[in-house]
């Protein structure tokens, strides 16, 4: 044996990185994520794209009026009842109840609600005779506790 250095076949060491796994874990992680924000992208649209949660509804003579307000408790069925209870006292009068709103369809996160919901089956009662249903002052449930 000589006394020479042996030589070193090996390779030199690097410093690269193993690549990055996605577990199923992270996954799920990141799914859960982006529902969330998801969720929050869709509450948020319907806070801002409703009118605020505030619809009014009339009849064409405008005796009976009555609004709907989301963000007071106020709710569809409560004009429906508002409405029959009218019907019954006063007989005599115009019996069709018209909504005073159009659809905005720009928003497509109400697009369900638009082919679903019956307030859309209500016929839409043109601007000339809802002038004192377009203010929130006229609406009574929308305003206590402001």
């Amino acid at each position: 044996m000589s006394d020479s250095p042996t030589r070193d076949n090996s390779l030199p060491e690097t410093n690269v990185n193993p690549p990055i796994l996605i577990t199923p874990l992270k996954c799920c992680r990141y799914a859960c994520i982006i529902s969330a924000v998801v969720l929050v992208v869709f509450w948020l649209s319907e806070l801002f794209f409703q009118e605020a949660g505030l619809r009014c509804y009339q009849t064409y003579d405008g005796q009976f009026r009555s609004f709907e307000c989301e963000f007071k408790g106020v709710h569809y069925d409560h004009v429906v009842s508002d409405f029959d209870e009218w019907k019954k006292e006063h007989p005599d009068q115009n019996m069709t109840l018209y909504r005073c709103f159009q659809p905005n369809l720009f928003n497509v996160f109400s697009l369900w609600d638009y082919l679903t919901h019956p307030r859309w089956d209500l016929p839409y009662l043109n601007d000339e005779h809802t002038e004192d249903c377009k203010t929130k002052e006229s609406c009574s449930p929308c305003v206590k506790n402001h």
